[in-house]
């Protein structure tokens, strides 16, 4: 008898604050058609509202991303994952293997992309479903790198997304031992520009253990 997929259960908070289990898997077709049939169309719909403001104003950059082409494209060392809420999907992960550390030169996990699903941004025209979902799949990230024999993750952010990786280092009590802007080559040339994160050992023990608290 053939085996389901291995689920892994991790979670977040709906609007009233309760719990909310997540259910992680490998990214599959259905993960695809999602992205093109669900996330696009949202993304499209956040683009266009801000266009049509009586002010103009650029539609934020999670908008330009293009998870379905990610998920179709085969990379012999990313690991992809998506989070469920149900039959709603509520974000993704691509990771990467065969990177190193900068602070010891050890083999690390890189987290290449992390998203929530669009209805849980903000916008000016939804309210979001559930919060911590990044934070649940960063948590995610952690265990990878232990099941890995990883200590730990390394990312470059964009700049709307470093306040966030800012936030959450002052959370899980300096979570990255690595802020460095600009010099540190990743998976894509845009990324040597950006600002690297990379966590302590015991920064990524912590975001594993205490996520629900962050």
């Amino acid at each position: 008898m053939a085996s389901g997929p291995v689920v892994y259960e991790f979670n977040a908070e709906d609007a009233s604050g309760k719990w909310v289990n997540l259910e992680i898997i490998e990214a599959d077709e259905l993960c695809i058609r999602y992205f093109e049939k669900v996330w696009h169309k949202l993304t499209q719909a956040v683009s266009n509202a801000c266009a049509l403001c009586n002010e103009p104003k650029p539609a934020p950059s999670w908008t330009g991303w293009k998870p379905h082409e990610w998920n179709k494209k085969a990379v012999a060392n990313r690991l992809k994952f998506a989070a469920w809420d149900g039959d709603i999907l509520a974000g993704f992960l691509n990771l990467r293997t065969e990177f190193k550390s900068v602070a010891d030169d050890k083999p690390l996990i890189y987290v290449e992309h992390v998203a929530t699903f669009p209805g849980n941004m903000p916008t000016d025209i939804w309210h979001r479903r559930l919060k911590k979902v990044g934070v649940a799949l960063m948590a995610f990230a952690a265990y990878q790198a232990n099941q890995r024999g990883c200590q730990r993750i390394g990312l470059h952010a964009d700049e709307e997304a470093v306040g966030w990786y800012d936030q959450i280092h002052e959370q899980f009590n300096k979570l990255f031992e690595v802020r460095q802007q600009g010099g540190i080559q990743g998976p894509h040339p845009n990324s040597t520009g950006q600002i690297y994160f990379e966590t302590s050992i015991q920064g990524t023990a912590r975001l594993l253990e205490n996520y629900k608290n962050g």
